[in-house]
């Protein structure tokens, strides 16, 4: 009983922590947002780059702004040499928004698999168009003409 409820505990950790990676993967713009923020509290970042080093405290600020672990972003030096794209040996602060997200990529993978595709589904009728006639078919697929229906509306 007791080996049954730590699985279940690991279970929904597990799931709490698939759930806040998803999050930063879904809100792109908000996760480079914190990313630039915790890149700017670093001193140097004022001159445009930080050290290799420095990163490490702009992954862990990440982390804690992100509501992921502390060490979440563990990483080694190979991960920086392949973003540092200048050459330079310095991190700049795109260079670091692409380290977090391929990290993010990397640890959701590696703690749940790939993420499933979501493609959005809808009708011609539910986006508001209407088939006016069909043009043509053919091995991948039936050609329609369709109209807008806003905007051919006539006020009266």
């Amino acid at each position: 009983v007791i080996f049954w409820g730590k699985a279940a505990a690991m279970s929904r950790e597990k799931a709490a922590l698939v759930a806040a990676i998803d999050k930063c993967l879904d809100q792109k713009d908000s996760t480079c947002q914190v990313v630039a923020t915790c890149y700017q509290e670093i001193p140097s970042a004022r001159s445009g780059v930080i050290r290799v080093g420095e990163m490490q405290e702009v992954m862990v600020s990440c982390a804690r702004s992100l509501g992921l672990p502390p060490r979440f972003f563990t990483s080694n030096e190979l991960i920086f040499e392949s973003f540092d794209l200048n050459g330079n040996g310095m991190i700049e602060e795109d260079e670091a928004k692409r380290i977090i997200w391929k990290l993010l990529q990397q640890k959701r993978q590696e703690v749940a698999g790939r993420r499933p595709m979501k493609v959005p589904f809808s009708s011609v009728v539910a986006q508001g168009y209407s088939v006016v006639k069909e043009l043509g078919r053919g091995g991948q697929g039936t050609m329609y003409l369709c109209t807008k229906r806003s905007w051919f509306r006539t006020s009266k």
